[in-house]
């Protein structure tokens, strides 16, 4: 999105609702005792059937309906994904909005209901990951504020869709400074001059102004 590929922001913010659901799926099959692949395999690459297992299941486990995007920001998607439609910043703005506030609206009542079922979940990824990790590394956590998480650390009253775009904007300006960033460090350690790390702050200064 920050990046002006609209069309694949578009995309990406879709494949995120999609993943939303099946993990909703996930924790309400381990909460019954029953198989997530048996629900999840049948309509794994089938979006509308997706959504309407992920709607029926919501509805019989919490008796009530799951927050969904509104008619026209479900018509968006439909739109950029099988007319070929170029979105507008604007648009992709609140399809973004609307798929942040979604999940958003389930993940502190999941966090409460389901707490050690997301509990378990976040060990199982952690020990899948580390099985990836060569011999003789040693391993370790680190917890990163994201607008969306299962970490039943977040401060979800605090975090809007403005200010995940706006950690957002900062992640760029670090990815797309980190040489000058690094100059800062060696400037402590004494590998450059003062006035060689004057003008790569300015540099990263300026970005983030024109960002």
């Amino acid at each position: 999105m920050l990046k002006k590929k609209y069309s694949a922001a578009i995309l990406n913010y879709a494949a995120a609702l999609e993943k939303y659901y099946e993990f909703y799926i996930e924790v309400i099959c381990r909460f019954n005792h029953e198989s997530k692949d048996d629900k999840w395999n049948a309509v794994r690459k089938k979006s509308g059937a997706q959504l309407e297992l992920f709607e029926n299941e919501y509805f019989n486990n919490e008796g009530r309906k799951p927050y969904l995007l509104t008619g026209e920001l479900r018509n968006l998607r439909n739109r950029v994904i099988h007319h070929g439609h170029f979105p507008s910043y604007e648009e992709v703005k609140e399809y973004g909005k609307g798929v942040f506030i979604a999940i958003k609206e389930d993940l502190d009542f999941l966090n409460k209901k389901y707490k050690i079922i997301l509990q378990e979940i976040i060990v199982e990824h952690n020990m899948q990951k580390a099985k990836k990790i060569p011999a003789g590394y040693s391993i370790s956590t680190t917890l990163i504020d994201t607008g969306v998480s299962i970490s039943t650390s977040q401060n979800w009253n605090n975090m809007t869709f403005e200010k995940v775009i706006d950690n957002a904007k900062l992640y760029l300006i670090i990815e797309d400074n980190a040489e000058s960033i690094m100059a800062i460090t060696n400037l402590i350690r004494g590998d450059i001059s003062l006035e060689e790390c004057k003008t790569l702050f300015l540099k990263i200064l300026n970005q983030f102004i024109k960002k």
